[in-house]
């Protein structure tokens, strides 16, 4: 009998530890951050703050594309800087995209600065 229940803790041990370790291999999840710049204009210091981090551009040329892949975590929430060329300065607070973010999301810059992001895949 005793051989039995070392043989069971074994198994039993080694159950959980192979449990663990699949637990802590978990990976953030990755999207796409498009920010498209339709505003008749160049725009510069473009920054870009999404969950889990950030990433700028000094300068996106009119009618330019830029793409990011990127790891995200938590709430969907985005805040977004840019200026243009005279430096008037525009920020966007709190563009929320729900508690799940989507695989991809495109920010569309037009004409005065103006924002909108939508999800371009969910």
């Amino acid at each position: 009998m005793p051989k039995r229940l070392l043989r069971s803790t074994v198994v039993a041990a080694f159950a959980l530890v192979t449990f663990a370790l699949a637990a802590c291999n978990y990976t953030k999840p990755w999207m796409h951050i498009d920010v498209v710049n339709n505003s008749g204009a160049e725009i510069r210091n473009v920054e870009v703050d999404y969950p889990g981090g950030s990433f700028g551009l000094y300068l996106l040329g009119n009618e330019q594309t830029h793409r990011e892949f990127v790891q995200v975590s938590g709430p969907c929430i985005f805040k977004l800087r840019m200026a243009d060329k005279q430096g008037n300065q525009k920020i966007t607070k709190g563009l929320d995209f729900g508690d799940k973010c989507p695989n991809e999301i495109s920010f569309n810059v037009g004409p005065n600065l103006l924002i909108n992001g939508t999800v371009t895949r969910p």
